[in-house]
């Protein structure tokens, strides 16, 4: 129980009452800080190129650039291509199946405007309600909808290349609940070339549909969607590494644990967190079964794919099944025309702030904290400079500790901003191990390594990975053993993110404390 454990030490009593009160704070404070927010979002479009903010937090545009990486190698090599930069060394890009190119591509370009075109543009396509239901109360729940708190956290934290795929969301599920079927099928068609995530999820609430109503329709309809992602898998089921890929999907998303060397301490738990979810959607299905007279069937659908989620097989970022209760829930209130279900909507839509957040230890409880985009040019053009003396073609080892099978400790607590190098090292044609792919490949027992911080190790690990360089990491203005100089080792670069220092801690970006890091060559 860390997070009851945390909101003790941090909230204590005071810190119940403002959860209790909270569902009336955000009314209040959640669209305030919506405006704030949007107005400095002015700088992203004043001449300025998006894809140098990625996010509207530090810790999130470190992120992004895990997502970028792949874009990158994917324009450059193809889905049937593979990459010297990632993984191991010529790494097939099959495996990637599970990225819509355009989205992706579109998220690597324009960073934090592709975001907010897909959060804005999910409210555009619920207005597709107003056909069927009278003007001021559909704009009325979709205001309600866009000052929320999963909204707010959503648009400017939690969501990424896979906005572009929610815009459709509304749409699906209009069809679903109207039997439109043709708008059924164009909208899962037109998702499936931005989120794989989306499909996956209305391919659920499909046959929920089919079974509900004994029609095969909705199976028929969004069948063009389906085969389009299935086109994504042609590249990999012809690869000579078909299972061994097939595999590794399955050990990631918790299908199977067999022989796995890493093993995640966080998934297959349901804690206070999971908990107060369920807690604010069953209490959304209560009143609207009690107020209308209906079971919300795709809502309830909707809470087992959260659980499962949650405890199982974890097939979607927790932000989908938020987007996806969002979504939902915004459809049954709009279609219900009752004001009385109103303060149950609002609960399910406006969780605490401090939890729609996931529990992020940033100062706030029950008022969304006030964001700013966030530029990583300055980080990408040390980060190059530091690179700058390698020629394209080499390879880099980064020396971590060994995790001791914790997959959570890999990279020492610099899991986010070692995505920084590894970016960059792409960009300039450079292979720089370990990444997650390298991880992912040697996630079995037995299989070698790249750990281990001491000289005897780093050599150990250059002979074996065929590296001319490494990159050792210190605290801040410490000396360098004169055990490196002894084995060969000649300091090539210093990259000091003391520089950055009020900016990681501002956000809480490292887990540990500010690292040096060195580049040497032997």
């Amino acid at each position: 129980m860390r997070e009851l454990k945390f909101f003790l030490q941090n909230y204590g009593s005071i810190g119940v009452l403002r959860i209790l009160v909270s569902p009336i704070t955000t009314i209040f404070t959640t669209p305030y800080r919506l405006i704030q927010t949007l107005s400095h979002c002015s700088v992203v479009f004043e001449g300025k190129k998006l894809n140098e903010y990625p996010a509207f937090h530090l810790r999130k545009a470190f992120v992004a650039l895990f997502y970028w990486t792949r874009a990158l190698n994917l324009y450059r090599f193809g889905r049937k291509g593979s990459s010297p930069y990632l993984g191991l060394g010529d790494k097939s890009l099959s495996r990637f199946f599970f990225y819509s190119l355009p989205s992706l591509y579109a998220y690597w370009i324009g960073g934090v405007g592709t975001v907010l075109l897909g959060m804005f543009g999910w409210t555009f396509t619920t207005l597709i309600w107003l056909q069927d239901i009278h003007n001021y109360w559909v704009f009325l729940i979709i205001i309600i909808a866009v000052i929320s708190t999963t909204f707010y956290v959503n648009t400017f934290y939690h969501q990424n290349y896979n906005a572009s795929g929610w815009v459709f969301f509304p749409l699906v599920i209009y069809g679903l609940m109207t039997h439109h079927w043709t708008i059924l099928g164009l909208a899962i068609l037109f998702a499936s070339f931005a989120s794989i995530t989306v499909v996956f999820i209305s391919d659920i609430l499909v046959l929920v549909t089919v079974l509900a109503t004994g029609s095969l329709m909705p199976l028929l309809v969004v069948l063009p969607g389906n085969i389009k992602f299935i086109l994504n898998l042609y590249p990999l089921v012809l690869s000579n590494h078909f299972f061994r890929d097939l595999l590794s999907v399955i050990k990631a998303v918790g299908i199977s644990s067999k022989n796995i060397k890493y093993k995640r301490k966080g998934t297959k738990t349901f804690g206070i967190y999971q908990f107060y979810y369920l807690f604010i959607y069953l209490q959304f299905v209560i009143c609207y079964v009690l107020l209308q007279d209906r079971t919300p069937f795709l809502f309830i659908s909707a809470i087992a794919m959260f659980m499962v989620n949650a405890i199982l097989l974890r097939f979607a970022d927790f932000q989908s099944m938020q987007m996806l209760m969002l979504s939902l829930s915004t459809a049954l209130v709009i279609t219900s025309s009752n004001v009385f279900l109103l303060p149950s909507y609002w609960i399910a839509i406006s969780p605490i702030p401090l939890l729609a957040f996931g529990f992020k230890k940033e100062n706030f409880l029950d008022i969304v904290p006030e964001l700013h985009p966030v530029s990583l040019k300055p980080y990408i053009q040390d980060m190059d400079d530091f690179l700058s003396d390698i020629k394209p073609g080499a390879k880099i080892l980064m020396a971590f500790n060994d995790p001791n099978g914790v997959y959570e400790n890999i990279f020492d607590g610099y899991r986010i901003i070692y995505e920084l190098p590894l970016y960059v090292a792409n960009k300039r044609e450079i292979h720089l191990i370990p990444d997650w792919w390298a991880v992912n490949e040697l996630n079995y027992e037995g299989a070698p390594d790249f750990w281990g911080r001491d000289v005897a190790s780093v050599v150990k690990n250059m002979e074996y990975w065929q590296t001319d360089f490494v990159i050792i990491y210190q605290g801040i203005g410490r000396s360098i053993s004169e055990e490196w100089e002894m084995h060969g080792f000649q300091v090539v670069r210093r990259f000091s993110w003391e520089k950055y220092e009020r900016e990681l801690q501002d956000y809480n970006v490292i887990n540990n404390e500010i690292p040096e890091w060195i580049l040497l060559q032997r």
